[in-house]
């Protein structure tokens, strides 16, 4: 369905006046070749493929919306992750924005609707094989029975742990560079020091100094 799908995009691009540029790519080869899950591999080759079309200084403006912002936060959640993790996908992160972020699916597809405006549904996000579409239509759905607003409120966890991660990051930065010495190959910390801190910070300094 993906010649379709271009072909639809193009038809559209043209009729608004758009430009538009296509690029083809090996989806299966390359997660052969790297071992890696095709989810992975396409999500790869796809930013590969913005940052070829865009120009140095140009935003790079991703479609994802607030569904794909809950469905994010429960897949890092069920893998074991941590503040950042739980933070989902950022409105803005470097160069690219996602200016859809804070707008449900459904929200989407009443304008769609309401406004006459055609689309089209890539058929492989109706299968199940995929951790993601499990999460869309078998546990989301079940979470929405529990809390008639259960995406809605996952997202907005996620902008609040966002803003947390952020100043958690900031704050290890700034703990690192007032105790850790730093020499050529090495860094150090005095033990004293290190264990003054909370908890937290004492895991975050370590794995700065590590990493």
């Amino acid at each position: 369905e993906s010649d379709e799908e271009e072909s639809f995009v193009k038809n559209l691009c043209r009729e608004w006046e758009i430009p538009c540029e296509t690029i083809s790519v090996d989806v299966k080869g390359y997660a052969k070749e790297q071992h890696l899950g095709i989810e992975e591999a396409a999500r790869i080759l796809r930013y590969e493929a913005f940052e070829r079309c865009a120009a140095e200084n140009d935003k790079i403006a991703l479609a994802q919306h607030q569904n794909d912002q809950a469905e994010t936060v429960l897949f890092h959640l069920f893998r074991g992750c941590g503040v950042q993790g739980l933070a989902g996908i950022r409105p803005v992160r470097d160069r690219y924005i996602r200016p859809l972020l804070c707008v449900s699916r459904q929200e989407i597809e009443d304008y769609m609707e309401a406004s006459g405006l055609a689309y089209v549904t890539d058929i492989t996000n109706f299968d199940t094989i995929y951790a993601r579409n499990k999460i869309r239509h078998e546990i989301l759905p079940k979470a929405e029975e529990v809390s008639g607003k259960a995406t809605e409120h996952i997202a907005k966890s996620a902008q609040l742990m966002g803003d947390a991660a952020d100043f958690l990051e900031h704050t290890t930065k700034t703990v690192y560079r007032q105790l850790v010495t730093e020499k050529e190959k090495s860094c150090s910390i005095a033990k004293e020091k290190l264990t003054e801190l909370h908890p937290y910070l004492q895991s975050a300094v370590v794995y700065e100094m590590l990493y």
